[in-house]
């Protein structure tokens, strides 16, 4: 019995402290913003595998290539339902918007991909 709830208490702290798989979304969208605050691009995607929560670090890559390494600062998330409230965080299958602060247009493309190795999302109360 005491084996058994070592062995539980073990499988739980990894469960607890697991970082979530990759995470990857293709650039359908670019969005020059030049207004008074927001000044840079806005990409948008559908995220096609994983989260990714605020300020975890990704990479775009295009032909395998790394073109932009910075960390994510979710502007949008599309489609929430009512009472949904944006909560740092993007899952498999929402359109989301990332904001790249003085970012120009020509460094990145669509098509391009947005990917992140290891995330941070938590149990959000979307998922």
């Amino acid at each position: 019995m005491k084996v058994k709830m070592m062995i539980l208490a073990g499988l739980l702290a990894v469960g607890c402290t697991r970082q979530a798989g990759e995470f990857k979304m293709k650039i359908d969208n670019i969005n020059e913003m030049n207004g008074f605050i927001l000044k840079g691009l806005g990409i948008t995607g559908t995220v096609e595998q994983g989260c990714i929560a605020q300020d975890n670090e990704f990479v775009v890559v295009r032909d395998g290539k790394d073109v932009l390494k910075t960390i994510t600062l979710i502007l949008l998330v599309k489609d929430l339902r009512e009472g949904e409230e944006i909560d740092g965080e993007a899952y498999t299958g929402e359109v989301v918007t990332f904001y790249l602060p003085d970012m120009k247009k020509e460094v990145v493309e669509i098509g391009d991909w947005v990917i992140a190795k290891a995330t941070t999302c938590k149990k959000s109360k979307r998922r």
